[in-house]
């Protein structure tokens, strides 16, 4: 006699339960229904056009360098040696094999009084300190 309990009370749970799926489906209807647009301006999506003389850029292989010649930086960092010689910034090969000092993009690396922030992807003046340190 127990087990037909329970599944009495099994079909009458899962039955309130989709009496109340609905009536909450039909009360998020209404909802959307009566909600007004904010714009008289149709939404438009069109693609990113870029001008023609915009030159596509091949990224540069990152390559290790060793040496000890490379610059310490004002906060305790330090730059590389690339060709032996000091590289704010880290050494890439170009599509000719050669290892070249570059920051990002920057061929040559940074300036002096300058160093290839990580997280700005870009040179910053020394002064500025890295990422979560205070000077």
């Amino acid at each position: 006699m127990k087990p037909v309990c329970v599944i009495a009370l099994t079909v009458a749970v899962a039955a309130i339960a989709s009496c109340q799926t609905q009536s909450g489906s039909s009360t998020r209807e209404a909802r959307e229904r009566s909600i007004e647009a904010t714009s008289s301006v149709p939404v438009t999506v069109e693609p990113t056009v870029l001008p023609r003389d915009t030159p596509i850029l091949r990224p540069l292989k990152r390559v290790d360098t060793g040496g000890q010649c490379g610059p310490r930086y004002l906060h305790g960092g330090l730059g590389t040696c690339v060709n032996n010689q000091p590289c704010r910034g880290f050494g890439v090969e170009d599509e000719k094999g050669q290892v070249l000092c570059s920051c990002y993009g920057d061929i040559g690396g940074c300036g002096a009084g300058q160093r290839c922030d990580d997280r700005k992807l870009t040179c910053v003046l020394d002064e500025e300190p890295p990422f979560n340190k205070t000077p």
